[in-house]
């Protein structure tokens, strides 16, 4: 558990980067001001959830206070998480025919699109990790997540051949995957950023 200490100073945090955006985009401070928040070390970052008291914000104080320095990053982070619920992320994942670590990136990268004028924390999931797989700007989530899905299809398509291969011979190398999505730094439709896997399906977190 966080320290009561480091718990106060995030809930402060918290209230002053949701008076930054009431400031500086109303839109969004008006937005995050009439749902729940939450400070715990429930959720690993920060993220959006539908609990029994409606729609909740959380934050990881230890995340807030000393993973994320520079408070215009602590704000993107919150405006991140209020526009996932402005494209209501939460409301179109389905448990029965998405995967949600899949998910949670191919909303990031709707939302982090979007987050200026606030700068992104380092690490996060951006069109700029995936090079080389076609990926346009100003998608829907939907558009992302099917796109990704093909590609970690193609890929593990790939590597099943490739293994396949590698019984069959000597031990020789098998480059490459499906449209040169293998040679890419970003290409892992299993990466993600600072907690967008962590979701069970029941939030989106951010990254």
């Amino acid at each position: 558990m966080a320290g009561a200490s480091i718990a106060a100073k995030a809930k402060e945090e918290l209230g002053r980067c949701i008076v930054s955006l009431l400031m500086e985009e109303p839109f969004y401070g008006h937005l995050l001001s009439g749902i729940v928040r939450s400070v715990t070390d429930q959720t690993q970052t920060a993220a959006v959830a539908l609990t029994t008291r409606g729609v909740e914000l959380r934050v990881n104080p230890e995340f807030l206070m000393k993973e994320l320095r520079i408070k215009k990053v602590r704000t993107a982070v919150i405006k991140h998480e209020a526009l996932h619920l402005l494209f209501r992320h939460l409301f179109r994942y389905d448990p029965k025919t998405r995967d949600a670590h899949l998910f949670n990136i191919a909303a990031d990268l709707v939302v982090n699109q979007v987050v200026a004028p606030w700068p992104l924390p380092e690490g996060a999931v951006t069109l700029a990790m995936f090079p080389d797989m076609g990926l346009k700007s100003d998608q829907t989530v939907e558009w992302y997540y099917d796109k990704l899905a093909r590609i970690q299809r193609e890929l593990e398509r790939a590597k099943s051949q490739c293994d396949g291969a590698a019984d069959d011979s000597d031990g020789g190398e098998c480059a490459g995957g499906a449209d040169g999505a293998g040679d890419s730094d970003g290409g892992d439709c299993d990466g993600g950023a600072d907690g967008a896997g962590d979701s069970d399906g029941g939030e989106c977190a951010g990254g």
